[in-house]
């Protein structure tokens, strides 16, 4: 049984967000033949090797991005300032699920888990504007990737 460990750093840039770059770092550490600890934003996971197909994970997924809403979205919701504003838009997902390695390049996950928390952020608006959602809403995602 070996163990082996990665430490992995870099940066996040998002020059439409509040702050436009943030520093990351994360591990990705092979604890034993089953268990990977994979401690890497924005998908931070604890792997259970199934086999080499198959593989069941636990953890977080954060997600950011920045738009800009539409010219009604704050005259539809009785806030004119909210118009055409832009919107720094965050939430943490935490869940579990499972990945199966269709082919070399192929995986397929199925996971759920809830949202217990987002923050939808108007900073730009003139009274910096914040939503705050505490309230956990279930979620499943369907993925199929691919390397290349």
């Amino acid at each position: 049984m070996s163990s082996s460990m990665v430490v992995i750093a870099g940066i996040h840039v998002d020059l439409g967000a509040d702050m436009p770059v943030w520093p990351v770092i994360g591990v990705h550490w092979k604890v034993s033949d089953k268990w990977v600890i994979e401690g890497l934003p924005p998908r931070p996971q604890l792997q259970y090797l199934l086999s080499d197909k198959a593989t069941l994970f636990a953890g977080a997924d954060l997600r950011e991005t920045t738009f800009r809403v539409n010219p009604q979205f704050g005259d539809s919701r009785g806030m004119p300032q909210l118009n055409n504003a832009i919107m720094d838009y965050f939430e943490v997902r935490m869940g579990g699920g499972i990945t199966w390695k269709i082919s070399n390049n192929i995986n397929a996950d199925l996971e759920g888990g809830c949202t217990p928390y987002r923050r939808f952020d108007y900073t730009r608006v003139a009274d910096g504007f914040k939503v705050k959602s505490e309230d956990f809403a279930p979620y499943v995602r369907v993925a199929l990737s691919a390397k290349f």
